[in-house]
């Protein structure tokens, strides 16, 4: 974490106009300050182990950008900002380590639902061995409940431009909503997604 901070106090100026680098520099014992600070920010950093160091990084570069109080990297706002997101990390946490067995051997009845839930997401997730027009033959051989005679669809779209037109409508969506916020930026999201 010690480098990503250096690298953050040096980007401060384009991410959001402070020059703390360079002020830091300028004294007299600059070097030996900046030396303590990135210490005291990686001490802060230390203090949630829950959140794995990469979610870290953009929790905290987040924060530059989008904390309109950010006056300065120290240590009370990398706290602050950590603190705010840790709840998260702590739940899923929690969560994972009430599922991980306790070492102990489970027979196949104590077994069997962890299975079948297991197989319940696969079947969800599909076949990636059949193609498209199988999977399409198969939903219409499931909705219609037998072999239907006659040509078969066949789609004139494939999944990946199906997938790649949703991204470019996502990305118009972000650029309208980003537009509107510019306009009115006393407005809510809510009333914002409404005007989209």
């Amino acid at each position: 974490m010690k480098e990503f901070f250096k690298d953050l106090l040096k980007r401060l100026k384009p991410l959001c106009g402070l020059n703390q680098y360079l002020t830091m520099l300028e004294s007299a014992t600059g070097k030996e300050e900046i030396v303590a600070l990135l210490d005291v920010l990686c001490r802060v950093a230390d203090q949630f182990p829950m959140i794995p160091d990469a979610d870290k990084q953009k929790i905290i570069e987040n924060g530059v950008i989008f904390d309109t109080e950010f006056t300065g990297l120290n240590a009370r706002v990398i706290a602050r900002w950590l603190n705010q997101h840790k709840d998260r990390y702590t739940t899923m946490q929690a969560k994972v380590e009430s599922e991980v067995s306790t070492g102990k051997v489970l027979t196949p009845d104590e077994y069997a639902p962890y299975l079948e839930q297991w197989l319940e997401q696969v079947k969800k997730i599909g076949n990636p061995d059949i193609t498209q027009e199988q999977r399409i033959e198969n939903r219409r051989k499931q909705f219609f409940g037998k072999e239907i005679e006659g040509p078969s669809f066949h789609p004139s779209t494939t999944i990946e431009q199906y997938e790649e037109r949703e991204l470019e409508l996502e990305a118009a969506k972000s650029a309208r909503l980003a537009e509107l916020r510019e306009k009115h930026p006393t407005l809510t999201i809510e009333e914002l997604n409404r005007l989209l």
